[in-house]
């Protein structure tokens, strides 16, 4: 099954005009995250995972790999937790990086693939 379910939002940096994002709800809390299928993990930045409640919080997992950010340099990761991801009324249990230094989240080809999403790019003119 594909679901698609994209908004295109412009990033604050100069030198990025487009990218594409999705809405995703993560325990009452709602954000666009950027859709990457560059990033081989779905990942989190601190302050929005603090957003949600404590005793939502879902459980924490074992790391599982290091990870880099696209200028090469490692993440501050701070735990791995089996989120509850809903993107366009289909949710799923998905293993989500939490990291002190992102400040926007990611949802990466490891979610990308599972939820079954495709990106159809359409070039005008």
């Amino acid at each position: 099954m594909t679901v698609c379910a994209f908004s295109m939002a412009l990033m604050s940096n100069k030198n990025v005009q487009k990218r594409p994002h999705v809405l995703v709800e993560t325990y009452g809390e709602k954000d666009h995250w950027l859709y990457d299928t560059g990033s081989m993990c779905t990942v989190m930045g601190l302050k929005q995972f603090r957003k949600i409640p404590i005793q939502l919080r879902p459980q924490q997992i074992p790391k599982q790999i290091l990870l880099q950010g696209a200028n090469g340099s490692p993440l501050k990761i701070k735990g791995v937790y089996n989120m509850d991801l809903r993107i366009n009324g289909r949710t799923i249990k998905h293993p989500v990086y939490v990291c002190s230094d992102m400040d926007h989240n990611i949802l990466g080809i490891d979610a990308i693939k599972t939820l079954g999403l495709n990106f159809k790019v359409e070039l005008n003119g």
